[in-house]
């Protein structure tokens, strides 16, 4: 059986640690893209909203605090829309990949979800969208007051 394959002890401790290694690697390279990603899009993210707040239209037009705030709001609602837009089709895409895979290994799972789990979860995530939505509107407001510059180091301060 698998003892044979294996041999003793020593040889299950190899195979783990080598597996591990991989996994390693694997999930390092994976962080430092995804990273990379962030960093890229967020800093072409922060001056192209600097730009945009400092248009000379916009700024004509805004001169309140609360036309500001206004403003921004709009701003932050419109990323969000096209966020979502470009979100919704990657989850499709992904769902489908996902659907697939787990269709090829057979599992069987008798226990459905309490609904209770399904409510809590659907809460979670509108908070965790609340917070999202109101994270970019005082960043964009930042962008509105301050310099990128000053908007981009606080935000790599977030934990």
């Amino acid at each position: 059986g698998i003892t044979g394959i294996l041999g003793n002890d020593r040889g299950r401790k190899t195979l783990k640690r080598e597996s591990f290694t991989f996994d390693t690697v694997y999930s390092t390279i994976l962080v430092v893209f995804l990273v990379s990603c962030w960093y890229f899009t967020s800093s072409k993210n922060a001056i192209a909203t600097q730009q945009l707040v400092e248009m000379d239209e916009l700024k004509e037009h805004i001169q309140q605090d609360s036309s500001k705030a206004s403003a921004m709001a709009l701003l932050t609602s419109l990323q969000i829309l096209v966020g979502a837009g470009l979100s919704i089709p990657l989850f499709i895409t992904f769902s489908y990949i996902d659907s697939k895979s787990q269709s090829s290994s057979i599992k069987i799972n008798k226990k459905s979800p309490r609904p209770e789990t399904s409510i809590r979860k659907i809460v979670l995530a509108g908070l965790v969208g609340a917070l999202h939505y109101f994270g970019s509107f005082f960043t964009n407001m930042g962008f509105m007051y301050g310099s990128a510059t000053l908007v981009q180091v606080v935000k790599l301060l977030e934990p």
